[in-house]
């Protein structure tokens, strides 16, 4: 590498036992999520202090939802039985302040959302 190039920090995704993604940090500053859920997930507010809303439209069956800090470590995972529309609120008031990755998988695809929590 020539020595006025910088490499960027790489930031680690543990999605699952099987599954890593290791991009660099600074593409991070975007909300990250799949074209066909665009638009049909959506997480409020941001930054986040309490509590993050996240609607999920037209969608039916479970659902998993999984939030992890930017270390990796998982906070929070939980199964939802979706019906149609859906509000689930998530309580975020006992994490630390940072960035939080809410990882949401239905019916075969997962979409990655950052929210700042302050």
């Amino acid at each position: 590498m020539p020595r006025n190039q910088l490499m960027a920090p790489m930031l680690t995704l543990v999605m699952d036992e099987s599954s890593t993604s290791s991009v660099p940090e600074s593409t991070m500053e975007v909300q990250v999520y799949n074209e066909q859920n665009e638009g049909q997930t959506k997480l409020y507010p941001n930054p986040a202090t309490d509590v993050v809303n996240m609607f999920i439209a037209e969608k039916t069956g479970v659902a998993s939802l999984t939030v992890f800090d930017h270390t990796g470590r998982t906070l929070f995972k939980k199964d939802y039985q979706l019906k149609s529309s859906s509000n689930i609120q998530i309580d975020v008031s006992n994490y630390s302040p940072g960035i939080l990755f809410f990882i949401y998988q239905h019916d075969g695809k997962r979409s990655i959302h950052k929210i700042m929590k302050k």
